[in-house]
């Protein structure tokens, strides 16, 4: 599920900005791309502005303005990891939207994961419609024990609980391809 947030994390910064010491239309920049990709991930717009904040000021630690325009076109795999970290970090302060009548993860969050699932398995030589059940089945009996919230905030700090829930739901799932 990280490379789901990270994937969506990536999303939202839309790299149009920059970052040590960055200046404040580069930093302003930054962080209106970041919020302007949350809302279209079902991220309310007060934790959206508190997570991009937390982003850009842990970049901004490791970048300068001129390095991460750099990194922005062609992301080293330094950035993506360091991208990652500062995603990790500032998980906590996202907060997804739930829509009136919404019942389980908000439709762009359990799209996201079970993309990423289907992603992690291409080029293995799986039966790409076994994948995608699977994936689809392992997002269903997710969304049962978590929500979208507390699933994103646990795939960035996992516990022995969540792992538990991880393999009984891939055994689950995989005994219902078979």
């Amino acid at each position: 599920m990280s490379r789901t947030i990270f994937a969506g994390a990536a999303v939202l910064f839309a790299f149009g900005a920059a970052a040590a010491g960055w200046s404040s239309p580069t930093r302003a920049t930054f962080i209106s791309s970041c919020v302007g990709g949350a809302a279209k991930n079902d991220i309310s717009e007060k934790s959206a502005k508190a997570y991009c904040v937390c982003v850009t000021d842990d970049l901004e630690k490791k970048y300068g303005e001129a390095e991460l325009k750099q990194v922005s076109v062609a992301p080293s795999e330094k950035f993506k990891a360091d991208m990652q970290a500062a995603a990790g970090a500032c998980a906590k302060l996202l907060a997804f939207v739930s829509k009136p009548g919404q019942t389980g993860w908000a439709p762009t969050f359990r799209n996201s994961f079970v993309a990423s699932c289907v992603g992690g398995a291409a080029g293995k030589g799986m039966d790409q419609g076994k994948v995608q059940k699977y994936c689809a089945c392992m997002a269903g009996s997710l969304e049962k024990k978590y929500t979208d919230n507390e699933f994103a905030q646990a795939s960035f700090k996992p516990t022995d609980k969540y792992n538990a829930d991880i393999e009984k739901a891939a055994q689950g799932c995989v005994k219902g391809l078979k």
